[in-house]
């Protein structure tokens, strides 16, 4: 089975999924000391730095940095593994090619601490896990997980979250 690369902060489905800047560290030039600096320039500490390094890692042009997220694509990608080695922050994984349904946060904060740094972040409420009939969904320290070989790609999961972060693929993965 052929598989893509998916980034798990905001990746190939959707730009809106973005942490509010804190305002310090954006110019840096070294990426080590911006993760230093509470994980990085953005609020939350989980998320894409927006640096590209999976970007240099590339050997297919198939990722690129929009609105300081990297965004794959699906058609260029080759599932070669080496922005997945490259992520200092370790949010990109290989995934099923025909997977459909994807959780777009990483994030382990819960309740106040995330919303106060993101617009749509897991907050754990279990929802999805309760509802998927396949058992496809656990939720581990305020995140939920999908594993695509229980998934049916159903989308019930995606409609019962209220945070929205769950996202059944309807459009082009391509940026």
């Amino acid at each position: 089975m052929f598989s893509i690369i998916y980034s798990l902060a905001g990746g190939i489905l959707s730009l809106t999924v973005m942490a509010l800047l804190k305002g310090r560290g954006v110019g840096t030039e070294s990426i080590m000391v911006n993760m230093m600096q509470d994980g990085g320039p953005k609020g939350c500490s989980y998320g894409c730095m927006g640096y590209g390094t999976c970007v240099k890692a590339c050997p297919f042009d198939a990722i690129h940095i929009v609105e300081g997220i990297a965004v794959v694509d699906k058609e260029k990608c080759k599932a070669c593994g080496k922005c997945i080695a490259a992520c200092p922050k370790h949010l990109i994984e290989l995934i099923p090619y025909d997977q459909k349904t994807f959780v777009q946060c990483n994030s382990n904060a819960k309740g106040k601490a995330l919303m106060d740094v993101c617009l749509v972040g897991c907050i754990g409420c279990r929802l999805c896990e309760k509802n998927c009939e396949t058992d496809a969904i656990t939720v581990t320290n305020f995140l939920a997980h999908i594993d695509a070989s229980k998934c049916t790609n159903c989308g019930v999961c995606a409609d019962k979250c209220p945070r929205k972060i769950i996202i059944p693929r309807k459009i082009p993965l391509t940026s």
